[in-house]
């Protein structure tokens, strides 16, 4: 499998270049990414920590969405705790991609344009700043990489219980590698599901193993969720054999076993839309298990009458709630993962 995930190329090359961050063999590089058409101080921050070779070559996100706190810290340490003498690969690390978003402390949407970002992969080099933002994280961070994670955290309205999504497609081989992917992070809630323009999806339809992963909530740090991502980081790193051994002891050594927890692969997801705008009144509890028909909530009017009750399409498990009181026709609510399988 190891060998497989990871792409054959030149895995001599010495110098790297993504933005104007550089790093030779063994070196760790700093810069940003330069994105034409957005101001200086919103290009994203880069790090590139190369060992021995380059691949293979895991590129990290975080900070999608500028509010997922625990993501965006996660990711930071990684760049603080690798160094180069621990890697036989390469590990290209972007803690904060949406950057004028982090510092509008805007849930969701990049202020520049009111775009999703996590909408708009692959991205346009003449469209909106989000548009833009996606293209050139998608040419000089996705398409370079062997491996591609994505982490997120809760955004400021999202309660959640911690899940990594995998997609499916667009080969039976490929999807086999991104699941597997799936499973050596670690937590215990897999998702397979696909979410056009996203960066995963994009990244699986370049032939790239790509997860999703989410730990941490409601734009709260957490340093819980952060030693998790970072723990799955480092976990994909080792069964990647992009460790020296000493660093497989070092990186691994906390982690009480590499045995992956009680795992549970559920095959879709069901993305609850709000039809109205109103007030929202969850009815169930994040991490709850629901049945098909069962009330999950329901949308009042702001003199308190009803205008929808949301109910299970499916039965499955209450994976995400959002859990602000004021909800415009077509937010999002929450969402159900269903059809479970034990491994």
């Amino acid at each position: 499998m190891v060998d497989t995930i990871v792409h054959k190329r030149d895995k001599q090359m010495t110098e790297l270049s993504i933005g104007n961050a550089r790093a030779d063999e063994n070196e760790k590089g700093f810069g940003f990414l330069p994105v034409v058409g957005l101001p200086e101080q919103f290009w994203p921050p880069v790090v590139i920590i190369k060992g021995q070779k380059l691949s293979p070559m895991l590129t990290v996100t975080g900070g999608i969405h500028g509010c997922e706190y625990s993501s965006i810290e996660a990711a930071k340490q990684i760049t603080e705790e690798l160094q180069p003498k621990d890697l036989l690969g390469t590990v290209v690390v972007c803690p904060i991609v949406n950057v004028a978003a982090f510092f509008a402390r805007r849930a969701y949407v990049n202020p520049l344009d009111e775009k999703n970002l996590n909408r708009m992969f692959p991205g346009d080099p003449e469209g909106s700043a989000s548009q833009r933002l996606a293209y050139q994280v998608a040419q000089s961070l996705i398409q370079p990489a062997d491996v591609y994670i994505d982490l997120h955290g809760g955004d400021i309205i999202e309660a959640l219980v911690p899940f990594t999504i995998y997609p499916p497609g667009p080969t039976p081989g490929l999807e086999q590698e991104s699941r597997q992917l799936a499973q050596w992070f670690g937590i215990p809630n897999i998702i397979r599901t696909s979410l056009p323009g996203s960066t995963y999806d994009y990244a699986v339809r370049l032939g790239k193993p790509a997860i999703l992963t989410e730990a941490g909530q409601q734009g709260i740090l957490s340093q819980e969720a952060v030693t998790s991502l970072k723990q799955g980081v480092f976990l994909v790193l080792n069964r990647l054999g992009a460790f020296t051994s000493e660093a497989a002891d070092k990186f691994i050594a906390n982690f009480q076993s590499e045995a992956m927890p009680n795992q549970v692969v559920f095959h879709d997801i069901d993305w609850l839309k709000s039809p109205a705008s109103g007030i929202w009144y969850p009815a169930v509890s994040c991490g709850d298990f629901v049945q098909k028909g069962q009330t999950l909530g329901r949308v009042h009017n702001l003199f308190g009458e009803l205008l929808t009750t949301i109910s299970a399409q499916n039965a499955g498990r209450v994976i995400y709630l959002v859990t602000s009181l004021a909800v415009n026709a077509g937010d999002s609510l929450g969402a159900i993962a269903y059809s479970p399988e034990e491994i």
